[in-house]
């Protein structure tokens, strides 16, 4: 393995080998030194080099989720050809990198009774990183300079598989460490727990779980009738990101759930970030921690809602016996109503 000072910012592709065409194999952690004692520099400069860029785009939480996540194919055409797509995912990507990979995560995970599979979990969300932003690279000479394309296949894979999910599963059942599941990490397989998420956070932050037909049974309640009735009301309805950048999140999700279709690493992580606050609220309050203070609103506008989803007749919803659902099936809204 060679020294730290013979590292260099390629050598991420020989992380924990012993050497290959790429660079220097190294541990993770040597790497991770290397990139705390360069500052980041060589990885900026790299970034800067790759997407045509002065300086590192500067974006909010809302610019950066609707110039990144892709709702539709159409969407993703679009958002492949602008060069705002790759600036975005540039500065996404660096300001996750600095977050996770900081001086600090260093100092506390070098010590000598750290768990290898803490060592593990992050050297695979470095290489996954790193490998990605170099695809993205690519991608960006390909598609807005119309340069040869080249082959990174190895590099970045175009979706997950069943079979990846089940390993998930198996993690999610036993752990991850266990003598029922592997220890490798899908990063990808989180994307169907972020829609959940959000659709249990949307449903009970308002009050309105599903529909009850003429028989008693429940109906099914359309999140993106939901969202509809939702954006009508927004001016009265307070969340830490736009409500229309909320149902984006929704509907990027949606994608991979019903095709499998994956994202760069740093978006699922990312998205982690600016979900916190919706689904666990702002932190520490007078009265304590609450997670209701994610949403904001007033009991005028959640009867409004509530009327408006009452009188709908939900889309395909086929009844026995003559009658249509009128009622919703409600709970207390779990935000904070103003009055």
């Amino acid at each position: 393995m060679p020294k730290v000072s013979d590292i260099e910012f390629r050598d991420y592709k020989a992380i924990d080998s012993p050497g290959s065409l790429a660079g220097h194999g190294c541990t993770f952690l040597q790497y991770f030194e290397y990139l705390i004692r360069d500052n980041y520099a060589e990885l900026e400069r790299s970034l800067l080099a790759n997407f045509d860029l002065k300086k590192i785009p500067e974006r909010n939480a809302d610019s950066l989720i609707e110039g990144m996540l892709f709702v539709t194919e159409q969407d993703k055409k679009k958002k492949l050809k602008s060069k705002n797509y790759y600036e975005c995912n540039a500065a996404c990507f660096i300001l996750m990198f600095k977050s996770i990979f900081s001086s600090a995560l260093y100092h506390k995970i070098s010590q000598p009774d750290t768990l290898s599979l803490t060592l593990h979990n992050y050297s695979h969300i470095l290489q996954n990183m790193l490998f990605d932003i170099d695809y993205l690279a690519e991608l960006f000479r390909e598609r807005t300079k119309c340069q040869a394309k080249q082959n990174y296949q190895n590099y970045r894979k175009s979706g997950v598989h069943f079979f990846e999910l089940h390993q998930m599963l198996r993690q999610t059942l036993y752990g991850q460490r266990t003598c029922h599941s592997f220890d490798d990490l899908e990063i990808s397989a989180s994307i169907p727990v972020i829609r959940q998420l959000i659709e249990l956070r949307i449903r009970w932050a308002f009050g309105v779980l599903s529909f009850v037909d003429a028989k008693g049974n429940q109906q099914p309640l359309a999140l993106s009738r939901l969202f509809e009735v939702l954006r009508k009301h927004k001016s009265t309805i307070q969340t830490p990101i736009k409500l229309e950048n909320i149902e984006r999140i929704y509907k990027w999700a949606n994608i991979t759930v019903h095709s499998g279709c994956v994202d760069h690493t740093w978006v699922p992580l990312f998205l982690e970030t600016v979900l916190k606050e919706l689904s666990m609220g702002k932190g520490p309050t007078e009265s304590g921690f609450d997670v209701k203070n994610g949403i904001v609103t007033d009991r005028a506008t959640i009867a409004s809602i509530h009327q408006e989803l009452a009188n709908d007749i939900p889309q395909g919803c086929l009844l026995r016996r003559k009658g249509r659902p009128r009622m919703l099936y409600t709970c207390e809204p779990q935000c904070i109503l103003t009055h």
